[in-house]
């Protein structure tokens, strides 16, 4: 995938795959990296924490 790369590429927010023609955005990317990573995190319980000692 030819993706932008490095500082100056933060500021691209869209791209399209030169090799296969996907477009891509990275917004939307973060997002599902966000929600997969939380959707982790209840799948392992969520802990429970008593307040008395």
């Amino acid at each position: 995938m030819d993706s932008p790369k490095g500082r100056v590429g933060l500021r691209i927010r869209e791209w399209s795959c030169t090799g296969c023609g996907a477009k891509h955005d990275r917004d939307i990317n973060a997002s599902k990296n966000m929600l997969a990573s939380g959707l982790r995190g209840l799948a392992g319980g969520i802990p429970h924490y008593s307040i008395c000692a």
